[in-house]
C-alpha cells in the first residue's frame, strides 16, 4: 500500500445522498481528521462555474469556498469537473481557470463518458497547469468494447495528463473485467492508473484489493463507503491500524447520523441493478424518495431491465413509476 495513492472522495461521491450539503464546519472537521492519516488526496467535490442552487457547497466548489476552508498544509486537495460542464457553450477552460483553479488544488479530474472524449481533447491543453496533476476519469467503461477502450486510450496517450482512472459506474465489474481493463490501459499508454469501485455487488473492497494486486497506482475510497447508490470501497478498510482509529472517530462524530438517515450500502436491489446494467441512481431514487414496497421496487427494476437504463434520467424514472403506481 505504500506505493498506492489513496484519494478519499467522500465529499464528492457521498454528496449524491445529501445533495452535497456538507457545512464548512463538517468539511473542516473532516479535513482536520484526514490530515493525521497517510491518505494522500482528498476530493472536495465538483467544480462549477454556474452555481446549482439546489445543491450544496461540495457541488459548487470555487475559489471562495476553498479560500474559506482551513486546509492542512500536508493534504493534497482535488476537485472533479464533469466534461459536459466544460463543453457547455460559454463555459470555456479559461473561465474554469479564473473561477476554480486555486493554489491549494493539487489534482483535477475530468469525468468523461466515452462519447465525450473526442470533444474534450482540444480543451485539455487549455486546462493544463504545472501546479496540479490532471486526470481523466473514464465512466461506464464496462459498457465499452476492448477495441473502443484501446482506441480511446491511444488518443489520450498523446495528451499531457498524469492519470487515467476507470470507474465501475454500474457496479457490475468482476475481477476478470478489472484485469482486462488494466492490461488494455497498460498496453496503450504509460500513465498512472486509478480505479473507482462501486459496491452494487458487494465487491468494492475485494475489487479494489484485486486492482492493487494487478498494478493500479491510485484508488478511490470514501468514509464508511458513503457514495452514490450502494456506495464505494470504505476508506477505513485501506489504511493502517493507527489511521483506521482516526477514521473511526470521524465516523462516530460525523457520519453515523448520515448513515442512519440515508442508509447507503449494498443490498439485493443494487445487485439486480448491476446484473441488468441499470444505473444505480434508479435504485437510490426509488429507495430514498418513493414510498414503494419490495414488490413494487422489483417491478420497477424488471421494467428498467427491459429497456436501456445504464444512463439515469428522472424523466425515464417518472414514466416507469407511473406504470407501477
Amino acid at each position: 500500500m505504500d506505493n498506492i495513492n489513496i484519494l478519499d472522495c467522500t465529499l464528492r461521491d457521498g454528496g449524491y445522498y445529501n445533495n452535497w450539503n456538507f457545512s464548512k464546519k463538517f468539511i473542516n472537521e473532516y479535513l482536520h481528521s484526514i490530515k493525521y492519516t497517510k491518505i494522500n488526496y482528498v476530493e472536495l467535490g465538483f467544480a462549477q462555474i454556474k452555481k446549482n442552487r439546489n445543491n450544496g457547497l461540495c457541488y459548487n466548489v470555487d475559489n471562495n469556498l476553498i479560500n474559506s476552508l482551513t486546509i492542512p498544509k500536508n493534504l493534497n486537495i482535488g476537485i472533479m469537473i464533469n466534461a459536459k460542464d466544460i463543453l457547455i457553450k460559454d463555459n470555456s477552460p479559461y473561465k474554469f481557470r479564473k473561477y476554480i483553479f486555486n493554489k491549494n488544488i493539487s489534482l483535477i479530474r475530468i469525468a468523461c463518458h466515452f462519447n465525450e472524449i473526442n470533444n474534450i481533447l482540444p480543451y485539455l491543453k487549455k486546462l493544463r497547469s504545472n501546479k496540479f496533476k490532471l486526470a481523466i476519469n473514464l465512466m461506464q467503461i464496462s459498457e465499452q468494447s476492448d477495441q473502443n477502450i484501446s482506441k480511446i486510450i491511444k488518443k489520450l496517450s498523446k495528451e499531457k495528463i498524469e492519470i487515467i482512472y476507470f470507474a465501475d459506474s454500474l457496479g457490475c465489474m468482476l475481477e476478470k473485467n478489472i484485469n482486462k481493463i488494466i492490461k488494455l490501459i497498460r498496453n496503450n499508454c504509460n500513465f498512472k492508473i486509478g480505479f473507482h469501485a462501486h459496491d452494487n455487488l458487494g465487491k468494492a473492497k475485494s475489487n479494489v484489493k484485486y486492482s492493487i494486486m494487478n498494478g493500479v497506482d491510485w484508488i478511490d475510497t470514501t468514509v464508511l463507503g458513503m457514495g452514490r447508490g450502494a456506495g464505494n470501497a470504505k476508506t477505513e478498510d485501506f489504511v493502517n491500524k493507527a489511521d483506521k482509529s482516526i477514521i473511526i472517530k470521524l465516523i462516530k462524530k460525523n457520519f453515523i447520523k448520515l448513515y442512519k438517515k440515508y442508509k447507503w450500502g449494498h443490498n439485493k436491489y443494487y445487485s439486480l441493478s448491476a446484473k441488468y446494467k441499470i444505473h444505480p441512481s434508479y435504485v437510490q431514487e426509488i429507495s430514498q424518495n418513493i414510498n414503494f414496497n419490495e414488490k413494487k421496487i422489483l417491478k420497477v427494476i424488471n421494467l428498467l431491465k427491459k429497456k436501456k437504463s445504464n444512463n439515469f434520467s428522472f424523466k425515464n424514472l417518472d414514466k416507469i413509476v407511473k406504470l407501477v403506481v
